[in-house]
């Protein structure tokens, strides 16, 4: 028996021995554990900083976006507006335009239908002038004419008579 209680003794002495390298595996586990759980807890606690830091440059983007978009959209309304403006002030301006054409041709043709009248009455005038001159000198040259025949008619009677 009592070797049955050596072996027994031995035995258990092996189990405590096995526990208690156990033990200890499971406590440098534990500890390694603990360690890696300590490590993850400070990432956990990283990530979140960074998550929250990447949520507020999230916002911000995010709040840009809607500016810009607002900023975009104000912009293409105030270039519809400009646009508009252009188009009504180039629709004015050909008016304006197509008005002081029509003046200024109404105007050209004035004063060409003016000057061709006025240059007509010159040349009539200047006409009427020569005209009269020449008459003049044609019946002055008639009336030499004249008096020469009457002259000759003189002298012929006077022969006439003598004879």
């Amino acid at each position: 028996q009592q070797s049955e209680l050596s072996s027994l003794r031995a035995q258990m002495e092996r189990q405590q021995a096995e526990a208690q390298r156990q033990a200890e595996a499971d406590a440098l586990a534990i500890g390694d554990l603990e360690e890696k759980l300590a490590k993850a807890g400070d990432r956990v606690r990283q990530l979140t900083q960074e998550l929250a830091a990447l949520r507020s440059s999230h916002e911000d983007a995010t709040a840009t976006v809607a500016r810009l978009q607002a900023e975009i959209a104000s912009l293409r309304s105030e270039y519809s507006a400009k646009e508009a403006e252009y188009e009504r002030r180039l629709r004015e301006l050909k008016q304006k335009h197509e008005a002081a054409m029509a003046e200024l041709t109404e105007t050209l043709e004035t004063h060409l239908k003016n000057a061709l009248r006025e240059q007509k009455d010159k040349l009539t005038s200047q006409h009427e002038r020569e005209l009269e001159e020449r008459v003049t000198s044609l019946k002055a040259e008639h009336a030499a004419e004249i008096r020469r025949h009457n002259a000759a008619i003189d002298e012929l009677r006077t022969k006439l008579e003598r004879d």
